[in-house]
């Protein structure tokens, strides 16, 4: 099942984000932290937020948002994961375990 939603600055952060998350494995050598990880950012931005997760409909949440403004910086139809903040925050994310493995 391919999302209609994806841009390729979205394709780029997921896929960084799944390094991050094998770093973070590596790290700790334990499947927990990462999908606590995954659990923790999923959760915050569907049902706290009320954000758009991966491109998947929106559902009830503990606050209503309207995410407005370019699809660069709000991620569009795809939601926050396909912005360029994701992008930034999982690449030091990802610098920063990948140095902590060392």
């Amino acid at each position: 099942m391919i999302n209609p939603d994806v841009t390729w600055l979205s394709a780029l952060c997921i896929t960084i984000i799944g390094i991050f998350l094998s770093a973070a494995y590596m790290y700790y050598r334990s499947l927990w932290f990462p999908i606590a990880i995954h659990f923790a950012w999923n959760f915050t931005q569907n049902g706290v937020f009320g954000a758009i997760t991966s491109g998947n409909e929106k559902t009830n949440s503990l606050l209503t948002t309207k995410i407005t403004g370019p699809e660069m910086i709000t991620g569009g139809q795809f939601g926050p994961e396909g912005a360029i903040q994701a992008l930034v925050f999982c690449l030091i994310a990802t610098v920063v375990i990948i140095l902590l493995l060392k």
